[in-house]
């Protein structure tokens, strides 16, 4: 039965470099039968933890749907965080108060978001340390608890790469992936493309974190 999305409603995804039909035949096996959603954030800081103070609030949600190794569905919203961005934000992101100002608040939003991960393996680069715990927190709030499932490209892409460094850009770069760094949506589009990268490579899935 499908699930029913009040605010945010996921959309069907057609991604040209799927089509090849020798495609399914280079899936590797540990892909098949599962589903992942590929997430990425973009915030008004970097503070994830309340223990620390305020917790920093949500701007935008980027995530995609992986089913049996192919991405076919996109989950994107920004989120009003009711409160002025700094300048620092809107330079790093380009997302800007304007964009924001008739987006939907996050306890409209994060109810659809949990419906779309629910059940599944979430996938993300720094997602253990930092997307998670935003998702986390909440939704724990709006009384959703988000089971913790996740697999982060970081160490996914150092066991298995030997870069400069593992940001998402030169993760990216070596795959010959081009996107619009720092929105969420073009960054969790590109992450999902890597991590069907890297598991091609390892051809086994990671230990979950």
């Amino acid at each position: 039965m499908p699930k029913y999305y009040s605010k945010v409603k996921p959309e069907l995804v057609s991604d040209i470099s799927q089509t090849d039909m020798f495609q399914y035949v280079s899936i590797p096996e540990c892909l098949k039968g599962k589903t992942f959603i590929v997430f990425d954030l973009e915030t008004t800081g970097l503070n994830s933890s309340p223990a620390s103070g305020s917790i920093d609030s949500i701007i935008e949600i980027g995530a995609f749907k992986i089913v049996d190794g192919e991405i076919c569905e996109s989950f994107s919203t920004f989120i009003n965080p009711q409160k002025k961005l700094s300048e620092e934000i809107i330079s790093l992101t380009g997302i800007t108060d304007a964009m924001l100002e008739n987006a939907p608040k996050n306890e409209e939003v994060m109810p659809d978001f949990f419906k779309f991960c629910q059940g599944n393996i979430l996938v993300g680069h720094n997602a253990a340390n930092f997307d998670f715990k935003f998702v986390d927190y909440y939704c724990s709030k709006l009384g959703y608890t988000l089971e913790r499932k996740i697999i982060d490209t970081i160490p996914l892409a150092q066991e298995l790469l030997f870069l400069s460094n593992y940001k998402l850009n030169t993760i990216a770069d070596h795959f010959k992936i081009s996107f619009n760094h720092h929105r969420a949506i073009d960054d969790a589009y590109v992450t999902a493309k890597i991590f069907l990268e890297l598991i091609k490579i390892k051809k086994s899935l990671p230990k979950l974190q």
